[in-house]
């Protein structure tokens, strides 16, 4: 059993090397691609779904992006990173009021984590 651990391990690093370089060359569809591997192993990788929900909404896929930051906020509802990125798609939606909501709410996980 710790080999199979070991070998996804190694797996979704491998992986999450790919997205980066595919993100920084620009070359989003093999970023998301990379993602969403990632994600058939570690399904409630929060991180990752956000990641992916920025590598999508770069392409212009809010409504995809959206439920990427949802799904990534209800695995970890302490993730402020998801919260921004769903207030950023709200606001471009025109739909304030959540978005700031989303913004405060982000702003308040941030400050937790800081101790303020």
């Amino acid at each position: 059993m710790i080999k199979i651990k070991d070998s996804q391990t190694k797996e979704v690093d491998k992986l999450m090397q790919l997205t980066r370089k595919y993100y920084q060359e620009g070359n989003l569809k093999q970023a998301e691609i990379a993602c969403k591997n990632i994600l058939r192993i570690q399904k409630k990788d929060f991180i990752t779904l956000n990641n992916l929900g920025c590598i999508i909404k770069e392409q212009g896929r809010n409504d995809e992006a959206l439920q990427c930051f949802v799904k990534s906020i209800n695995i970890n509802p302490s993730y402020a990173k998801a919260f921004y990125n769903l207030g950023t798609i709200l606001h471009e939606k025109k739909q304030l009021d959540e978005a700031i909501e989303y913004f405060k709410n982000a702003q308040k996980k941030v400050e937790k984590k800081m101790g303020r």
